[in-house]
């Protein structure tokens, strides 16, 4: 079933994804496995498959897509499609093959990260993702891009990427492309990771204001370091709250641990009672998936 399928037959309860990268090098995977064996007591309603790590190339999603299938039995899979690593139309036909034949009903286009090194030795980037959010489209119609016909996929999600982060300047125009992938085909949105419940409530509103009505799923991250959130602020971009940082830098690692928890917990909280569908939880490390189990069972335990 698609993602979008059990929101709707959820009936108001929330939804709640995690997110897996496919490791850098190959003895990495049983670090993989381990991960989804940690979320398989949540009972989870789908996992999302990144399309490498940090931009390296060494990894499709693919590359443990039936390891994680193997290790979590029934629960439907999100694969990333990203316009960095599309050279052609045949290898996004190849995904959307692939996808078929393993019963994956979900996708999220994205831009993606670049390479390190030399991105622009690399990377293709051929293809936007409104380009692609058109290809999957006609794919999921059972037409190809030359106009010739293949075996439809009617019940696949398209998803894309939504950006609390980005500042009120850069709003309108980032509405008018997100516009442009819904027109396309997208039916929902995956937003990056959000560090501040009112940053997000202040996205989806201006969103809607915009015309977009589809729903948007925060992603959340466990601020266990004050380290992660420079990286968030440094690197990506993201804003997190003064006090957040404050409070990890006088942390050790046993309160930051429980700093994390509960402070996934307040956002969960804080983000279902404001109306937010779920949670897609960004698992980098190990720990992250053991504080996302504490989280989440405390939520659903006492939680809105």
């Amino acid at each position: 079933m698609a993602l979008l399928s059990i929101l709707a037959a959820k009936r108001g309860a929330p939804i709640f994804t995690a997110e897996i990268s496919p490791p850098r090098l190959y003895l990495e995977i049983d670090r993989i496995v381990g991960i989804a064996r940690r979320l398989r007591a949540l009972g989870l309603d789908a996992i999302a498959v990144t399309n490498s790590t940090g931009g390296s190339y060494k990894f499709s999603p693919w590359a443990i897509v039936d390891d994680i299938q193997r290790t979590m039995g029934h629960v439907p899979l999100i694969i990333h499609l990203t316009a960095r690593d599309e050279g052609s139309a045949r290898s996004v036909y190849y995904h959307l093959h692939e996808m078929s034949l393993k019963g994956v009903r979900d996708v999220l286009i994205i831009r993606g990260d670049p390479s390190p090194g030399n991105s622009k030795l690399l990377d293709s980037y051929r293809f936007t993702t409104s380009e692609l959010v058109e290809m999957v489209a006609g794919y999921r119609r059972g037409v190809l891009l030359d106009g010739s016909a293949c075996e439809p996929l009617p019940t696949l999600d398209i998803f894309v990427a939504a950006h609390p982060e980005f500042p009120e300047r850069a709003l309108a125009k980032h509405f008018e492309f997100l516009r442009r992938k819904i027109d396309r085909g997208a039916n929902g949105l995956i937003a990056n990771i959000v560090t501040d419940a009112d940053a997000f409530f202040r996205y989806r509103d201006r969103a809607q204001s915009a015309g977009i009505m589809q729903p948007i799923v925060p992603s959340l991250v466990p601020l266990n370091s004050s380290r992660r959130c420079e990286f968030l602020q440094q690197r990506l971009h993201i804003p997190v709250p003064a006090a957040t940082l404050g409070a990890l830098r006088a942390s050790d690692r046993e309160s930051a641990h429980r700093f994390a928890r509960d402070d996934l917990i307040r956002k969960l909280d804080r983000l279902i009672a404001g109306g937010a569908p779920g949670a897609n939880f960004n698992i980098i490390v190990p720990s992250d998936a053991d504080t996302v189990v504490e989280s989440v069972s405390a939520f659903r335990g006492t939680g809105a």
